[in-house]
């Protein structure tokens, strides 16, 4: 019962940062031009496809690195990929849509985020489609640990205890029902061509690869916003601007670039989040 309530507390935390990394995001959009933006969930969903694309990019590649160096440079680079992706986008948004109406009434800006939110997602279900999209780079895995099953033991007849999880070949996992079930000979040959460690089944395990991998990068994340936000001269212009962007501007402060530059951060982390849903 203890290692079930630990799993899930690790379970929590992990999700619990990844939501607040987003959050972050959205809200400092809003300390600066008191802006409800209503696109940042699509920021964060080209977000996540950009990572989606990168890692099918990366198939196959070991990056001249081991295990697990080689899962880390992935994700590292999928959520680069992602942010970059979702902060450009932020600053297309702002200087085409948002800046024309920042002297205007808070309900013009309010019914622009929601168009634009409502464009981004038409756009993203003509080019992507609604198909449900898996990321695949060494850094997925169900909802539990798996170990690989003896080669032994894995052969047409085969009975195991407990479920058997294979991959399709096309990112996907699919499981053969429990708790005693024969293992089909068409069932086996589908695992056996589609991976090179074919049929998985559970072990209890209490911490995994990819929860160390979601908290160390938030916690980097986190920590460099604070930096900067605290310590640069970019980040006192922010905190100038959220104070009171009238007196910053005649202060000689590039109110546009700076509030440029806040969507660009907030969409970017935002993007990284969607990376960290995807994989989670």
């Amino acid at each position: 019962m203890s290692e079930v309530i630990f799993r899930l507390l690790l379970d929590g935390l992990a999700l619990g940062c990844i939501y607040a990394l987003i959050a972050l995001g959205y809200t400092m959009v809003y300390g600066i031009i008191k802006l409800i933006n209503f696109a940042h969930g699509e920021f964060y969903m080209m977000g996540a496809y950009a990572g989606l694309f990168t890692l099918a990019g990366l198939k196959g590649s070991d990056l001249g690195l081991s295990e697990p160096w080689r899962t880390v440079a992935a994700f590292v680079l999928a959520m680069l990929a992602a942010g970059l992706a979702a902060g450009v986008l932020a600053v297309i948004v702002e200087k085409l849509a948002y800046r024309p109406l920042r002297r205007a009434s808070r309900i013009a800006a309010l019914l622009t985020a929601l168009g634009v939110s409502l464009l981004l997602q038409n756009v993203a279900l003509k080019a992507f489609t609604p198909d449900t999209r898996h990321f695949d780079a060494g850094i997925t895995d169900r909802r539990y640990p798996r170990v690989e099953v003896p080669a032994g033991d894995v052969h047409p007849g085969a009975i195991f205890p407990t479920n058997v999880w294979y991959t399709d070949g096309k990112g996907r996992e699919q499981w053969l029902a429990g708790p005693v079930r024969p293992l089909e000979a068409a069932d086996y040959e589908r695992a056996k061509e589609a991976s090179a460690s074919p049929v998985y089944r559970y072990r209890a395990v209490t911490i995994r690869k990819k929860q160390i991998i979601i908290l160390a990068s938030v916690l980097v994340m986190a920590v460099g916003l604070n930096v900067l936000v605290k310590y640069t001269r970019m980040g006192k212009a922010m905190r100038a601007v959220s104070h009171d962007i009238e007196a910053a501007q005649m202060m000689g402060i590039n109110v546009d670039r700076v509030i440029g530059f806040t969507f660009f951060i907030g969409a970017f982390l935002g993007g990284a989040g969607g990376v960290l849903v995807g994989s989670y």
